[in-house]
């Protein structure tokens, strides 16, 4: 299959950036409509990116100031018309305090909604690897569903 469009790799190219310009010309885009971040919030965090509904990427990250910057650099470099993070309630200290540095973060056109993660939990082994696909699972999960807005305190 002979496709219209060439995507060229150099050395100091960002492979990332590549991969992402990739995916959008094999669905014939320029950008997509909407950007959706789920994160799954914990000790560690399970962080899904869907754009106009399809799985772009996901992460599993330890600490909520490396999820808050996955969460930043995908939101950047992914281009999107809107962009929603959708966070899981399901550990109320991390959820609150993840909220309030994405709220700092974000820019105030982001919207932010808080996700009930009732079944979103997998039933899986404990092990480390098995912890980060069942965090990345419930992410996905979380990105799919409607959730309440979360009200920006953040002025510029």
């Amino acid at each position: 299959m002979v496709h219209p469009n060439v995507v060229v790799f150099e050395n100091e190219s960002n492979p990332k950036l590549v991969i992402d310009e990739a995916l959008l010309g094999v669905q014939g885009k320029q950008s997509y409509e909407k950007i959706v971040v789920g994160v799954d919030p914990g000790k560690t965090c399970g962080v899904a990116f869907l754009g106009d509904d399809n799985v772009l990427e996901t992460f599993s990250c330890s600490g909520l100031e490396k999820t808050v910057n996955v969460i930043l650099d995908g939101l950047n470099r992914i281009p999107a018309t809107l962009g929603v993070v959708k966070v899981g309630d399901g550990a109320p200290t991390y959820t609150k305090e993840l909220l309030l540095s994405l709220d700092k973060a974000l820019p105030l056109e982001t919207l932010m909604e808080i996700v009930s993660e009732a079944g979103t939990s997998r039933s899986m082994n404990e092990t480390a690897h098995r912890r980060g696909l069942r965090d990345t699972m419930s992410a996905l999960e979380i990105a799919g569903r409607k959730g309440k807005i979360f009200p920006r305190k953040r002025t510029r």
